[in-house]
């Protein structure tokens, strides 16, 4: 063991003279018109020293001899190219031009920002290029195109990631955490693209950084604002009205950037229930609002502070009192949505050392309420509030340190406060609260070329007077580099979460349910292994992925059969089937052209994802609810001309599970008189043993971009949903006879034979939008 000692220590000794002649030059890309960070920019030492690929502060580190002569390169830009040598100021702050003359075939660099089978991105270019639903892009419907990520149901946003649930997804915005990202029962994301410069999805092999999810890691990095005028933007479609406001924000090197957006429906909404043939009124609606300042008030540091708000409301007002024997006025409200704030400083700590630091609270709350007025002065009107709430104040600092070329390293700390609500009536409060603390170190080593390992270990620790937990998550990563456009990769995390969302899919109404770990609740766990194959083709216009996952989860929560919410029942844990255990794999495709006139991927994922409870399905293991062995996706974009763009997708995914009813049957009950009297249910047969029809939709979409007369840049988006009319199942039920509302069984029924139903929603869908800059793009 000495002698092995010894060998390791003069090799690394070896290693380090041999680096002594190298020097560390750091520094941040930047779009030269609008000051905003590139990230995934690539700075290449021109005689194939070392390169480096900027990260989500457009900061990068590069280990080249002096003097050296560097390239910087970003797809859409021009190749910036400098000499350094001992005199130059470090760090760098280098401007790269947008290339406007840019539309025939692109040559990406081939050491650009490596993907891997675990990481899905798409840049809002593309995803702003897709057909969508309302005309407008919505970025969470853009990445389910990709392999390993599905939606829920049709036309939603609700992402699935690898056989797990939603409430296993980490949203961040600027590297904090967002709660809920859906509105109108998950039919669009809380996500503005205009405010929005990079997405990254992290399906597995998480970076030691990332915790207290099991499926995904949803890194979206927001814009700073132009820093050199202002400028803005009008986009107006078919469901909502957005606007956006960047520029100088008054300081030097400062800037700001505020999107709104609002939805158009609600009044539409309220008139055609107006009406309608029926006795109440309905309101829906949502909003939007980000905002970012950035200041700079060095090349070395940089404060930005964040702000996010956005609701759901739902109401619902009887026009006139009801028929009943005691006629009676009703008014019913829901009300959901994010609130978040943040402040984060970054700074430069000499050639080799990044630093971050930030503090911020992020609450999600559901609201509901009714009350019911009788027309009967001496009765009293009944009133009825429900709240349920989960708050998160977070304190976080990292540090990433460039040893050599070969090896860096970077660690972090993170403090939590949790604030749950699981359910409560303004009646008595019973506020759950989670003290967390979680620390990681991760370390990479370069070797052979174009070969790396990366090594992290991530520990957390919950601490409060009724529970406490600590766990230790390793992780770790291995990429072997055949040459710079063909890798193998390989990766194996581990996972820890101590949240549960429970909640039922299908409602417009929002009803998730966030509880802890605590008592029987154990927190959730998942091993996830998995591999993959990336190869560049055509000077990395072209690129292929192929790669493979296998995970575990023990102790999943969810609701116990029987019941869909916890309003109005403060035993709330009775509720909850607990100890829950999870198996997913599958096989993931993508072949993907970024470059040229002509863009677009194909991809394919081949998925199967389980589930087992001791009390469901007679504790027999069955497919999860979103379970859906084939999905295929075809996305192609084609840029006609300067003016026109023309894109279409289409997509195929296997039939979802369902419960099929083998019968029906009389069962006794007591009425509150206490009179026996019979009514009729269903005998259900295995958990998810059917499925519905396969689904499969084409969309197209044509964009115009033009100048008004003024000069603006504005361009029409049309779109056309589900070209060929397919009718996709959203759901399907049973009933006697084939009506479009349900008939409940009763005793007073016929005896007919029980037939399966389906109901579709979106069997063909038209729409467009219009966008307007001000002051330029």
């Amino acid at each position: 063991m000495r002698k092995i000692i010894a060998i390791l220590v003069f090799l690394f000794v070896a290693l380090a003279a041999i680096c002594q002649n190298k020097v560390s030059v750091s520094g941040i890309v930047a779009d030269a018109e609008t000051g905003e960070v590139l990230i995934g920019a690539n700075v290449v030492d021109s005689a194939g020293h070392s390169w480096s690929v900027t990260d989500n502060s457009g900061y990068f580190c590069l280990h080249t001899v002096l003097p050296a002569n560097v390239s910087v390169s970003f797809i859409g830009y021009a190749t910036e190219r400098l000499t350094i040598d001992a005199k130059t100021k470090l760090p760098l702050r280098i401007s790269l031009a947008p290339d406007k003359q840019m539309l025939g075939e692109v040559t990406v660099v081939a050491q650009g920002r490596k993907q891997g089978g675990n990481v899905s991105d798409m840049s809002i270019k593309e995803i702003s290029e897709l057909p969508s639903m309302g005309g407008k892009p919505d970025i969470a419907k853009g990445m389910s195109l990709l392999p390993g990520i599905s939606t829920q149901r049709e036309g939603t946003s609700v992402l699935n990631v690898r056989g797990g649930n939603p409430g296993e997804n980490m949203y961040l915005f600027d590297n904090v955490p967002i709660i809920y990202v859906n509105h109108l029962g998950g039919f669009f994301s809380t996500f503005n693209p205009d405010i929005i410069n990079d997405i990254r999805i992290y399906k597995g092999g998480f970076p030691a950084r990332y915790g207290g999810k099991l499926s995904s890691i949803v890194d979206i990095t927001q814009k700073e604002g132009n820093k050199n005028k202002h400028c803005g933007s009008l986009h107006v479609g078919l469901t909502d009205i957005s606007a956006t406001a960047e520029g100088p924000a008054g300081l030097k090197n400062s800037s700001y950037i505020v999107c709104a957006r609002k939805t158009m429906i609600g009044a539409l909404l309220l008139f055609a229930s107006y009406l309608a043939d029926q006795n109440y009124l309905i309101g829906y609606g949502f909003y939007d609002f980000n905002g970012k300042f950035s200041w700079s008030p060095t090349d070395k540091d940089k404060l930005t502070v964040n702000f996010y708000i956005g609701d759901d409301y739902l109401g619902l007002k009887s026009k006139k009192p009801t028929r009943f024997e005691d006629p009676q006025q009703f008014r019913l409200g829901y009300m959901w949505g994010n609130v978040m704030a943040s402040v984060q400083y970054k700074r430069i700590l000499g050639s080799k050392t990044f630093l971050s630091a930030g503090i911020s609270h992020s609450r999600y709350r559901l609201r509901t309420g009714y009350k019911i007025k009788p027309e009967v002065d001496t009765l009293p009107d009944v009133r009825s509030r429900f709240l349920s709430s989960l708050d998160v104040t977070m304190a976080e600092a990292s540090v990433k340190h460039d040893f050599f070329k070969f090896w860096n390293m970077e660690a972090g700390v993170q403090g939590e406060f949790q604030s749950y609500l699981p359910t409560y009536n303004f009646e008595q409060k019973n506020n759950i609260y989670r003290p967390a603390a979680f620390a990681y170190l991760s370390t990479t080593l370069q070797f052979l070329k174009y070969s790396s390992a990366t090594l992290g270990v991530r520990a957390n620790g919950i601490m409060s007077s009724t529970y406490h937990d600590f766990s230790i998550e390793p992780r770790a990563s291995l990429t072997f580099g055949f040459s710079p456009n063909h890798r193998l990769g390989m990766s194996y995390m581990t996972a820890t979460q101590y949240s549960h969302l429970i909640f039922t899919s299908g409602s417009i109404m929002n009803n998730e349910v966030w509880i802890p770990s605590g008592g029987n609740i154990n927190p959730a766990k998942v091993t996830q292994y998995s591999a993959e194959w990336e190869s560049d083709f055509l000077g990395g216009k072209l690129a292929m992925t192929i790669g493979g996952y296998y995970k575990s989860s023990t102790d999943l929560a969810t609701y116990k059969d029987g019941f869909t919410n916890f309003i109005g029942d403060d035993n709330w844990e009775s509720k909850v089937e607990t100890g829950g255990i999870g198996r997913a794999y599958g096989v993931e495709f993508l072949l993907r052209k970024k470059a040229g006139r002509f863009t677009g991927f194909v991809g394919y994922t081949y998925a199967r994802s389980f589930r087992k409870y001791a009390n469901i399905n007679n504790g027999e293991e069955f497919p999860y609810d979103f379970d859906r062995p084939h999905n295929f996706n075809i996305a192609a974009n084609y840029r006609i001309n300067e003016k026109f763009t023309l894109s279409a997708t289409w997509t195929y995914q296997t039939g979802l599970p369902y419960t099929p009813a083998l019968g029906k049957q009389y069962v006794p009950a007591l009425t509150e008189e206490g009179e026996l009297y019979m009514y009729e249910c269903l005998i259900y047969g295995e958990r998810n043993s059917g499925r519905m029809k396969d689904y499969h939709r084409l969309d197209i979409a044509l964009t115009y971009e033009y100048k008004t007369k003024k000069g603006r840049d504005a361009a029409w988006s049309f779109s056309v949903y589900n070209a060929y009319f397919r009718q996709n199942p959203f759901f399907y039920y049973y009933n006697n006879t084939p009506y479009d509302y349900f008939l409940y069984p009763s005793a007073d029924s016929n005896s007919s034979a029980l037939k399966l139903y389906q109901v579709s929603y979106f069997p063909f869908l038209a729409s467009f939008s219009y966008k307007i800059y001000f002051g330029g793009k």
